[in-house]
């Protein structure tokens, strides 16, 4: 019985003794911890939240025609980094546009209308997160 009340004494101390250290221990972890995984989760986060913040990206743009006038009804291709084709015509202002995901790969877009050649011929956007406006193309006649 004294052996097992100094040991219990000793228990009893140890317990008053650590949570003293232990309590500037966990501060100090913490930093560690969240020092490592934000370069991590700083890039998931990025992607999270551009995901949530842009799950749309628009393409816009123009096409004019040889006397700078816009050039309507013209087709304006846009193949996807899968490969799907997505395929927009020219309003009256020679305006188009496409909705797309963000991707880190390659979409790229293509002008055409019989009788015409175009400059630039086509256009490609890698890492797509953000909008692209301006996208104009100059059309001439072959």
């Amino acid at each position: 019985e004294g052996l097992e009340n100094r040991l219990t004494g000793t228990v009893a101390e140890t317990p008053k003794t650590e949570p003293e250290p232990a309590k500037p221990e966990p501060e100090p972890a913490p930093q560690p911890t969240t020092t490592e995984p934000p370069k991590e989760v700083t890039d998931e986060a990025l992607r999270n939240a551009a995901s949530r913040l842009r799950t749309n990206i628009k393409i816009t743009g123009r096409i004019l025609g040889p006397d700078k006038a816009p050039l309507a009804n013209a087709t304006v291709v846009l193949i996807s980094p899968s490969g799907s084709v997505i395929a927009a015509t020219t309003d009256s202002e020679g305006n188009y546009s496409f909705t797309v995901a963000p991707s880190q790969k390659t979409y790229r877009v293509i002008p055409s209308k019989d009788g015409y050649s175009f400059a630039p011929v086509d256009r490609t956007f890698a890492a797509l997160i953000d909008d692209q406006r301006n996208v104009d193309f100059i059309a001439s006649k072959q």
